[in-house]
């Protein structure tokens, strides 16, 4: 996917790449899309952000490959139900957040 939509190009001189996904933890390493991206934006020196629904534990195993930070943007316990009801404003809420961080 990533040659596919030629990330490579589309990130150069970009300062930050956002990626994200509904669950990281400690099997995001085992080629799922975020850690692609990672890579592929190490390659060309940019820092790269993770939004995810959820963030377990042990998702510290990210940072060995190439992800900066990850925020979660679910913002309390909620049933699925709820969660992907609100992801959503969740998601632009935690976006915004990490942008007011940035600037």
């Amino acid at each position: 996917m990533i040659e596919a939509v030629s990330l490579q190009k589309i990130i150069t001189g970009a300062d930050f790449v956002i990626t994200g996904e509904g669950k990281i933890d400690g099997q995001t390493v085992y080629g799922k899309t975020p850690i692609a991206v990672a890579q592929c934006a190490k390659k060309a020196g940019i820092p790269v952000i993770a939004l995810a629904g959820f963030v377990a534990d042990d998702s510290d195993a990210v940072f060995d490959y190439g992800i900066d930070a990850v925020f979660p943007i679910v913002q309390g316990p909620v049933s699925l139900p709820e969660a992907l009801q609100q992801a959503e404003h969740n998601l632009v809420r935690t976006a915004e957040n990490v942008a007011r961080l940035i600037k």
